[in-house]
This record gives structure tokens, C-alpha cells and sequence, in this order.
């Protein structure tokens, strides 16, 4: 039996681009967001698996070192990281284990009052996987120039004009580029469907600064 090319095919059946255009410009957009977040964040997470490291984990890593996120270096508690990465972390997420995962890897100290500071080996670490990020971010974007993806980040941030997202007004100049849990440019979708991606939050910061202070891919 044919399926029908009106329903989204995915990428376990006949690619995409094997469409004509203007059956491209049938598809849906919701669907193929949330595909291509669902898959770039399963890509990013299972390379940075590979490298010994949650993208929690890194996250926490980056907020808290001075050479990433931290503007002082000052420690945080788990509430604090939590409340900072709301607006990216996933239902499944649970940075209690996690951190506490990282202090026994003496990548983190806690002091009697539970706020956790980033040691000298947790910086060796956040630089460790900081160095793959490039290679990662450039396997995503294998193939896409600037100017495809720039139309793409367009079409999305129109759209979301279109259904009256207050988001979109966050996701300015650079930030898009700087979100950390897209390797991200993140796959466009990873990008618009998680973030809208809105962009991670920094504490007391609008919308705009907190996109452009990150960066993953």
C-alpha cells in the first residue's frame, strides 16, 4: 500500500527530498519542528554521552564556570541551576542526581550550605567538551550555508509572528546561535520547538541578553 505523500514522512521511510516543492510546502511545520528537535537533541545528547558527560551536566559546568556563563564564579545551589536552565531542560531532567554525580567526580565542591562551586577538574572537563562542540555543531549544519539557514530561522521567527508568540522578539542578532542546549543553532527546530526554544533563562536578564550570552551550536 502507498502512503499518501500529504501525511510527514520521516527519515526511516522516503526522505523529504524526494518532494517536489510544492509538496514540501504542504508539510507541516509543527511536525518537522518537533522532528528535528526531538532528533538533534537525541543526537547531542548521545555524543555528549560519549564523552562522559550529560548535557545537564554540561550545562551546570558551563553556568558555573567564569570562563563560560559565570560573570563571578560564584557557586550555586541545585534550585538556583535549576531555575537558571527552566526554560531548556527537559521533563526527564533532574539535576539533583547530576550534580551530584559531578561532585563525586570532584568536578564540583558543595560547601554546608548546598551551593556548588566548579573545580579545577571541572574546568578541565568544560574545556574538554567544549573543544568537540565545533565538530558537533558542523555535522548539524552539514550541507546548509548561512544564507538557508538564516531564511529558515526567518520562515520560523514569521510564523511565530503569525500565531502572536511574544517569543520571538527574544531571539534577536546572534542569539539564536548561542542557545546551549541546541549544538544548536540547533537544528533550526531544536532551536523553535524547545527554546522556541524563548531561550534559556539568566537570572534577572531579558530575553535577548539571555540568548546571546549562550552558545552550543
Amino acid at each position: 500500500m502507498t502512503r499518501s505523500k500529504e501525511l510527514p514522512e520521516t527519515s526511516s521511510e522516503t526522505s523529504s527530498e524526494s518532494l517536489s516543492d510544492a509538496e514540501l510546502a504542504q508539510q507541516p511545520i509543527a511536525y518537522w519542528t518537533h522532528v528535528a528537535h526531538t532528533e538533534v537533541l537525541a543526537f547531542i545528547r548521545g555524543e555528549l554521552a560519549q564523552l562522559g558527560l550529560s548535557q545537564p551536566q554540561y550545562w551546570t559546568l558551563r553556568h558555573l564556570s567564569v570562563n563560560d556563563l559565570s560573570e563571578d564564579g560564584a557557586g550555586r545551589t541545585v534550585e538556583e541551576l535549576t531555575g537558571a536552565m527552566r526554560d531548556y531542560l527537559a521533563p526527564q531532567d533532574d539535576l539533583v542526581p547530576d550534580t551530584e554525580d559531578l561532585v563525586v567526580r570532584r568536578f564540583l565542591s558543595r560547601d554546608d550550605t548546598g551551593r556548588l562551586t566548579i573545580t579545577e577538574a571541572g574546568e578541565a572537563a568544560h574545556a574538554r567538551i567544549k573543544g568537540h562542540v565545533p565538530a558537533l555543531r558542523a555535522r548539524i549544519h552539514a550541507g546548509i550555508d548561512d544564507t538557508d539557514y538564516a531564511t529558515t530561522v526567518k520562515v520560523l521567527r514569521r510564523m511565530m509572528r503569525n500565531v502572536g508568540s511574544g517569543r520571538e522578539r527574544g531571539v534577536t542578532g546572534s542569539g539564536a546561535s548561542r542557545w546551549p542546549g541546541a549544538l544548536v543553532a540547533s537544528g533550526v527546530g531544536a532551536a523553535f520547538a524547545k527554546v522556541g526554544a524563548g531561550g534559556p533563562a539568566v537570572k534577572g536578564a531579558p530575553a535577548s541578553r539571555r540568548l546571546r550570552r549562550l552558545r552550543f551550536a
